[in-house]
């Protein structure tokens, strides 16, 4: 069965029992609910009562009056039997909502993670995982979020930590310094959305540059908004009385994530990338956390090699997780979807 969550305390309960993702968290279902979408806090038990946890969902629209739910990076399972488990929470999921007067779901998709956030999964248990999916008609998709990452272990001394960076990534951040780029760090409510316009003019250039689509930009101001366990801080680099690049970095649990970033290319030879990651991962280490997490890689797609290279730079694990999957609730509206979807792009 699953249960509906709605007091916060109740919630964190569940959350602060182990390591999630910053998107399970209370704060990120405020950020969608500010964004104006309907979200979902559930805590499934199954029939046995031997196993519990937690699932967020976000509600989004599709065609006519269609929707389908969406858990970002998650659920989190820690046993086999947790795995096989989601059929039955996915089971449950259809249930609860065919008993709403608005029937319109059409899939359910998840982005579940087995084990320890950081643990990398051996080939042995992720084809386990995959043929579990496959025979319990979860049907693999191309990822949404990006599977692979980088992570850095923060409990190393600060001085091995930059140490393992590579030498070349290395050479940038001391130039950049010898350039006199100085990083401005903000960490409280005003004067993050002071400095918004700056990093958003940049942040535009940068995607549109990139060809990288973008959410409007009330999304970004509402990252920056995030406050309380899972919060948010600015940065941004300022070279010759100019703002040259930007990153944003979010922070939950005992985990810093490089969630966004952004730089002018007229100064690309400034290097003031480089250093700013740098001063996000020396404070996300005097802030105590032990990770730090660069928020998604592509080991084979060649857009994102440039992108890859830099975070790879930095050293730390490559860290891959299962990836993306969709539970159909019906099958005939989702292949009507997947039509729409391949023909006309309009989602």
């Amino acid at each position: 069965m699953i249960k509906e969550i709605l007091i916060e305390k109740e919630w964190n309960e569940y959350i602060n029992n182990k390591s999630f993702y910053f998107t399970y968290s209370w704060e990120w279902g405020q950020l969608q609910e500010n964004l104006n979408r309907k979200i979902y806090r559930f805590i499934f038990i199954n029939n046995k009562k031997d196993i519990k946890y937690p699932i967020f969902l976000i509600e989004y629209n599709l065609f006519w009056k269609f929707k389908y739910l969406y858990s970002p990076k998650g659920p989190i399972l820690n046993t086999i039997q947790e795995i096989e488990s989601l059929k039955e929470l996915a089971n449950d999921i259809k249930i609860f909502f065919n008993n709403k007067k608005d029937k319109n779901y059409i899939f359910i998709e998840i982005e579940p993670i087995f084990g320890f956030l950081y643990e990398m999964q051996s080939k042995k248990n992720s084809e386990c995982i995959l043929n579990f999916f496959k025979k319990n008609c979860f049907k693999k998709i191309k990822d949404r979020q990006p599977s692979t990452t980088i992570i850095i272990n923060l409990n190393k001394n600060i001085d091995t930590i930059f140490k393992e960076i590579k030498k070349d990534r290395r050479y940038a951040i001391n130039l950049a310094i010898k350039n006199n780029v100085k990083i401005l760090n903000f960490d409280n409510q005003k004067d993050k959305l002071n400095y918004f316009d700056i990093f958003w003019k940049i942040f535009i250039k940068t995607n549109k540059r990139h060809k990288i689509k973008y959410y409007d930009q009330n999304y970004y101001k509402e990252i920056l908004n995030l406050n309380n366990k899972c919060y948010s801080e600015l940065f941004l680099a300022e070279y010759d009385k100019k703002f040259i690049a930007g990153a944003i970095l979010i922070i939950y649990q005992n985990i810093g994530y490089y969630f966004l970033a952004a730089s002018d290319e007229n100064f690309s030879k400034i290097n003031a990338p480089s250093l700013i990651a740098w001063e996000m991962i020396k404070k996300s280490k005097n802030l105590g956390l032990k990770y730090f997490d660069f928020v998604g890689i592509s080991l084979t797609n060649k857009k994102w090699a440039g992108l890859t290279n830099f975070k790879k730079d930095f050293g730390g694990d490559i860290i891959s997780h299962i990836g993306t999957f969709d539970f159909i609730f019906n099958r005939f509206l989702y292949i009507i979807y997947k039509i729409l979807k391949l023909f006309k792009n309009i989602f």
